[in-house]
């Protein structure tokens, strides 16, 4: 079986991270399948140094295509893609059984316009390409009527396909969230971690990992230190994810200072994937408090690790959380989040480090996740 992959987000050198999740799926799908992949490079990234792709073990082009910002002619973005893949994926794409776009928009929309009436097609929606894109009126016409042409849709939360079906898709859908490596993310002794880090292994920690995005609510975990400093003076809050540079350090600075909590919180700037698992075994607990979240695959990363969660109800987060593995909380609400990371901290309701890790490995191992995958394309290809 031979799966044509189309994906914008894809790691590249320069920026190691962006899109690991579809680079670490189709690392472990190459076990089932054969994979061609068509990971364009939009005008933003096409200049950059570093923008080539890491080897990979399966074929790889990453042709330019003509990206619109979010203020002009964005609606044009699914057509200029088509043009691209018209012009270099038919070729490369001979023999594929089925084309795997990963994300509505724009590529959904665009391989719908190119292989929908040739070969059948499979989208993956992660988050944003649903909750931000297709909110959007002007752009919601084609990413529901390219989601309703397509042979199946994986949705990696539950909340994804309920907003699907809310806004007028009727396609097949199919639940089937983010994998993680689980050889990769597993429990670790956290005094070594520190050590290891150079961090005082004796104070509490929290640990925020991901984008510097209005969106991910990192103000309301600022806003809720406060709270959390009344009971456990020493603890320390580690925001992990900022942009090399001065423009994410500085960007929550006046927040740290108006909470007067300057010396509780330390600025780490993005890790290597791979580095990831010391920084989550060296603490306590991780916090993901966004306003909006597609699935949120670094909670399953930390729990994985045998660190319980608190997170918000914000969508993909409901169906990791499950009870003994950490709290819940409603969004944009500092109080709640303050409140949970207390529980957690006092130890209330929590499972072993070592039973949370097998509770996620069950769920979210790349070889279950991989397999589920495998059998939407075994049964696409028989109906």
């Amino acid at each position: 079986m031979r799966i044509g992959v189309i994906s914008v987000l894809f790691p590249t050198e320069r920026r190691p991270a962006f899109g690991i999740f579809v680079k670490d799926e189709l690392d472990h799908l190459i076990k089932y399948v054969d994979i061609r992949l068509i990971a364009p490079l939009p005008n933003q990234s096409w200049f950059e140094k570093g923008k080539k792709s890491m080897h990979e073990p399966y074929p790889v082009i990453r042709p330019f295509t003509l990206a619109f910002p979010r203020w002009f002619l964005q609606k044009q973005y699914p057509n200029s893609m088509a043009y691209t893949l018209k012009k270099y994926g038919r070729a490369f794409f001979d023999g594929c059984d089925i084309v795997h776009a990963h994300n509505a928009f724009p590529d959904c929309v665009a391989s719908v316009k190119v292989f929908g009436k040739k070969i059948p097609v499979i989208v993956t929606v992660h988050g944003s390409d649903v909750n931000v894109f297709a909110m959007k009126l002007n752009l919601r016409p084609d990413i529901v009527h390219a989601l309703n042409n397509v042979n199946r849709i994986i949705c990696v939360s539950n909340s994804l396909s309920d907003k699907l079906k809310e806004i007028g898709v009727t396609s097949k859908t199919e639940i089937i969230s983010n994998g993680i490596d689980t050889g990769l993310f597993f429990p670790g002794d956290r005094t070594s971690a520190c050590k290891f880090l150079g961090i005082d292994p004796d104070r509490p920690r929290i640990i925020f990992a991901g984008n510097f995005y209005k969106i991910k609510g990192i103000e309301y975990l600022i806003q809720s230190m406060p709270l959390v400093l009344q009971k456990y003076p020493d603890c320390e809050l580690i925001l992990l994810g900022a942009q090399p540079g001065r423009k994410d350090i500085v960007l929550y600075r006046d927040s740290i200072v108006s909470a007067k909590i300057e010396n509780a919180v330390r600025i780490v700037t993005k890790v290597a994937h791979e580095k990831l698992p010391v920084w989550m075994q060296a603490s306590d607990l991780l916090v993901l408090p966004s306003l909006k979240e597609g699935f949120g695959i670094v909670a399953a990363e930390a729990l994985a690790c045998g660190k319980p969660v608190v997170a918000t109800k914000s969508g993909g987060p409901e169906d990791i959380v499950e009870e003994g593995l950490g709290f819940l909380v409603p969004p944009g609400n500092f109080e709640a989040l303050g409140e949970g990371i207390l529980r957690v901290l006092d130890g209330t309701g929590i499972l072993n480090s070592n039973a949370m890790a097998e509770s996620i490995k069950s769920r979210f191992s790349y070889e279950s996740i991989t397999q589920k995958i495998v059998g939407v394309y075994k049964e696409v290809l028989n109906e």
